[in-house]
């Protein structure tokens, strides 16, 4: 039974897929195979627990689909089926500031700026409230939603729901190894900081993702303020 692991990029997937490795025990895999990022790098790889598909990714899901074992999967792309989902959302200032971060330094695309990203305007997954719109986590059947403020703020409650969700009893508990991938590598992981990622907004980048991601922002229970979460 395929499990989607959805989000926005750099919303908290990789720390969810950490998640499962080391508290359930369970290996994941990425429908992009991340090859060329955390498939690449054998300390990040084991960490996060990235199992490679072997063979079209098309057929891969469908007998994953079909058997009887929990097979999560990592994707951003709008959701294809009612295939059981864990959706990890962040607070949309951090996640775009974040992307673009990445994009910029790992992609090499110094053609995009900032309002870019936040717009959607140039990038292969469209505007955070889109990608929110298309997964619908608050009402679609069989979606667990997790915020990455919460992953952070309350591992061992995370780790409660997503156990739960699964049907699994944790292995162990959960020990936050960011700054050991970090290490591992630099290029592939910026901050875990939202703080960090925010304070590189100018005012009329804030100005402008408000107007077009407040609504989202609300309903995922974020504070419409412009006060910046503690370090």
């Amino acid at each position: 039974m395929i499990v989607w692991l959805a989000s926005f990029p750099r919303s908290g997937n990789t720390f969810l897929r950490s998640m499962l490795r080391q508290a359930l025990g369970l290996y994941s895999y990425s429908i992009y195979n991340d090859v060329d990022d955390i498939g690449g790098n054998d300390d990040v790889r084991q960490a996060v627990g990235h199992l490679f598909i072997n063979g079209p990714i098309e057929e891969f899901c469908k007998e994953s689909t079909l058997g009887p074992e929990i097979v999560p999967v990592k994707t951003h792309e709008p959701p294809i089926d009612q295939a059981p989902a864990i959706y990890v959302v962040r607070d949309g200032r951090a996640a775009l500031v974040s992307y673009w971060n990445y994009l910029r330094k790992f992609r090499q695309r110094q053609d995009l700026t900032l309002q870019d990203v936040i717009r959607g305007r140039g990038t292969r997954f469209g505007s955070w409230s889109l990608h929110l719109q298309q997964w619908a986590p608050l009402t679609r059947p069989r979606t667990l939603l997790l915020r990455y403020e919460d992953l952070v703020d309350d591992p061992d409650a995370a780790v409660a729901k997503i156990a739960s969700f699964l049907g699994r009893q944790p292995v162990a508990r959960w020990q936050d190894n960011f700054q050991e991938m970090q290490a591992a590598f630099p290029a592939f992981f910026n901050t875990a900081s939202n703080a960090k990622n925010i304070g590189q907004m100018t005012a009329e980048d804030r100005r402008i993702f408000w107007h077009l991601h407040g609504d989202g922002m609300r309903a995922m229970g974020y504070e419409a303020a412009e006060a910046i979460r503690p370090e």
